[in-house]
């Protein structure tokens, strides 16, 4: 290569070097740096927020996927709480501490249980300990508290306003 051609660079070339030092270049190019650095921080404040969340709520043996709070609770004369989340949609401690005293064993099935066991539970929890209302509401957690993401057939004393619930 000729030394005239290493020295004098293209009429494409210096275009594109002076457009790169345009001020508006240069206020687009620092948006969007500080745009990636937000996306950056709201993602890792999150997967942080998840992987740090160690605390097991009783019956759970596992961490819940789903964060937490501890929002007061309003008792109802049919033995329920509420909120049973909080406005950010992380579940209540102490609703599910409150529900948990019932030994409701569809507070206890893990992350890997299926429709049909959630439903078995739900049904068995009737017969035994809990109220429809009552029910609905350690199932709503449990759901949220476990990261299920179906629904389950109608269950006899579960009133089919129950979310988990088709």
């Amino acid at each position: 290569m000729s030394a005239k051609l290493r020295q004098a660079p293209c009429g494409w070339v210096k275009r594109l070097v002076i457009w790169a030092k345009s001020r508006s270049v240069q206020r687009v190019a620092m948006l969007t740096g500080l745009l990636v650095v937000a996306i950056v921080a709201v993602v890792a404040f999150n997967a942080t927020r998840t992987m740090f969340n160690s605390e097991i709520l009783p019956p759970a043996t596992v961490p819940p996927v789903a964060g937490l709070c501890t929002e007061q609770l309003q008792h109802s004369p049919d033995g329920t709480v509420s909120p049973l989340f909080c406005p950010g949609g992380e579940i209540n401690t102490l609703a599910w501490s409150y529900l948990a005293t019932n030994n409701l064993q569809v507070m206890g099935l893990g992350r890997s249980a299926g429709p049909g066991e959630v439903r078995a539970a739900i049904a068995q929890d009737l017969r035994t300990h809990a109220s429809g209302p009552v029910e609905c509401n350690a199932a709503l957690l449990a759901a949220a508290y476990y990261g299920w993401d179906f629904h389950i057939d109608p269950v006899d004393g579960l009133s089919l306003g129950c979310a988990i619930v088709r």
